[in-house]
């Protein structure tokens, strides 16, 4: 299109409705044929203020919370378990060693996951501390 002319309505709210559904801001340009700084312009003048991406990370960092606690609490009963004298004089060190290491390992791997929150800043908008400017993890700069 030549400069200066506007663009239909329908290939912005199409170039939109493609980086908010996950597309990569450049691959949406060439299917559109629209130029990248362009897309760019109008995401970042229209993207939703609410984006379903940050409701979702919400309901995923609500599920992990609750998978968290539900697993540490399964680890702390099984740890008392486990602990009683009778069921040592069962075991053998072998079995009680794996079972320790799948344990702590579990443990290890959902604390490891966790990254932190500066100050200040809600889970939902996370996303921009990682350098993206616009904070939406789904828009791409790279060639899909």
């Amino acid at each position: 299109m030549p400069r200066g002319v506007p663009h239909p309505p329908e290939i912005r709210a199409a170039a939109i409705a493609a980086i908010a559904s996950g597309d990569g801001i450049r691959a949406t340009a060439r299917r559109l044929g629209v130029n990248h700084q362009v897309i760019r312009r109008w995401w970042a003048e229209d993207r939703p203020e609410h984006s379903l991406n940050a409701r979702t990370r919400e309901e995923l960092s609500n599920l992990i919370y609750d998978a968290v606690v539900d697993a540490l609490g399964s680890l702390r009963a099984r740890a008392i378990e486990t602990s009683r004298p009778e069921w040592i004089r069962q075991q053998d060190a072998h079995g009680i060693a794996d079972l320790d290491r799948a344990q702590w390992d579990r443990v290890i791997r959902m604390v490891g996951a966790f990254e932190p929150v500066e100050d200040g800043q809600s889970v939902a908008h996370a996303g921009e501390l990682d350098g993206r400017e616009d904070g939406h993890a789904n828009a791409r700069e790279a060639d899909d």
